[in-house]
């Protein structure tokens, strides 16, 4: 995952700052705090009474090389900013970090409700819940730049996403974010619990587990552009009635003999992914185009990928050398020739079959995992797979 102060300044950019517009500092300890509690000699040490006095487009800046504990959550429903410090301007989540102190405290972190609201360069450690979000539960709001992990979510089946939940009203972003080691303890959704139509990307989800859909619930919503690997379990889909859930452009590895994707019956596309498993599983049902898989390249180490019920008008160009697939759809068997697979270097070398043999069409997204475009002026074609071919001599960013 890309560490991007760059991007801190564009995302925030689109918070529109007004005159009224307050700072407020919060140390963790060994301060006087002295309202307003708007420089770092009065700051104050309680983050949630804070946050309770902003409104809107107010900054909340927390010190680095530092940890707070949270005994209560914090709730958000303005258009507030909660961000870390660094001596130069930018963000350190690596030293500014909240954590629930479990098994002494059992509360989640924060909860936001706001569009306009980000929570940006923070670490979200330990906190759990007997409900929905172990970390942070977003109704409305966005993230960059933080790390949530080692939280939990226990309850029923209803309850999701260890890490993050995502409410049905969320259409925000989360973005440059890593989502890792957090569990769900008893159902669905161990690192996110994705219910609203936002988007998650350039992430990276890996670690977490759930008895089903250890790396995430999605029962809206989009995934793209993220690195999805080591979690216990793949990607869990509702059954129910009008959901519309897209991953693509991603790279997603090693969920070792468990299920990759759960699909209900509804509308399900993955496209332009890079598929990596030891035992790779693709279960839906036989409505024909209610589940699409356009662009994708599987390699499973010579294991039989599963297909549960085998609806081959669901693939479309696609690269799976173990499935027999309508070749009349694109799709082909040979062997996709990465550039190093010893050194987990997915990207296609010059003489894949996957160069220039995708479907053109309007959800494969703008830019493949490493940010270059998708349909390149040379070829004219997308690619398959996570990443589009590059040729020999040119730069490019490393996911």
């Amino acid at each position: 995952m890309k560490k991007c102060n760059v991007w801190l300044a564009l995302a925030l950019a689109l918070i529109v700052k007004t005159g009224g517009a307050t700072n407020y500092y919060v140390v963790a300890s060994g301060s006087t705090p002295t309202p307003p509690w708007t420089n770092w000699a009065g700051a104050h040490t309680n983050l949630i009474e804070v946050i309770a006095r902003c409104r809107d487009n107010d900054t909340v800046y927390l010190t680095n090389n530092a940890t707070y504990y949270l005994t209560n959550q914090a709730v958000i429903g303005y258009a507030v900013t909660v961000r870390s410090w660094a001596p130069d301007g930018g963000l350190d989540p690596a030293t500014t970090i909240l954590n629930g102190n479990y098994p002494n405290t059992t509360n989640r972190c924060f909860t936001v409700n706001h569009d306009r609201a980000w929570l940006a360069g923070l670490t979200i450690a330990r906190f759990i819940v007997d409900n929905h979000g172990g970390g942070v539960y977003l109704q409305r709001g966005n993230m960059t730049n933080c790390h949530v992990t080692q939280n939990s979510t226990l309850g029923g089946t209803i309850f999701r996403g260890g890490g993050i939940y995502m409410d049905t009203t969320w259409t925000g972003l989360v973005t440059h974010c890593q989502i890792s080691y957090n569990t769900n303890l008893h159902q669905y959704g161990g690192g996110l619990g994705i219910d609203g139509p936002g988007t998650i990307r350039n992430c990276e989800i890996h670690n977490n587990s759930a008895p089903n859909g250890g790396t995430a619930f999605m029962n809206k919503g989009i995934i793209d552009q993220c690195v999805i690997r080591d979690n216990n379990d793949g990607i869990r889909s509702s059954t129910d009635a009008g959901s519309n859930t897209v991953i693509r452009n991603s790279l997603f590895m090693n969920t070792g003999n468990s299920y990759a994707f759960v699909m209900g019956p509804n509308p399900f596309s993955i496209i332009n992914c890079t598929l990596i498993s030891n035992t790779l599983y693709i279960v839906g049902d036989a409505v024909t185009n209610r589940q699409v898989i356009v662009n994708c390249i599987v390699s499973n180490s010579g294991a039989m990928t599963r297909l549960t019920p085998v609806v081959t008008n669901w693939f479309y160009n696609c690269c799976i050398a173990d499935s027999a697939l309508p070749v009349s759809q694109g799709n082909i068997t040979a062997s996709p020739k990465y550039v190093n697979p010893a050194g987990n270097d997915w990207r296609l070398s010059r003489e894949s079959p996957c160069v220039n043999a995708g479907l053109d069409q309007a959800m494969i997204g703008v830019t493949d995992l490493d940010g270059r475009k998708r349909i390149d002026r040379f070829g004219g074609r997308v690619d398959m797979g996570a990443y589009e071919y590059l040729p020999s001599g040119m730069m490019f960013m490393f996911h």
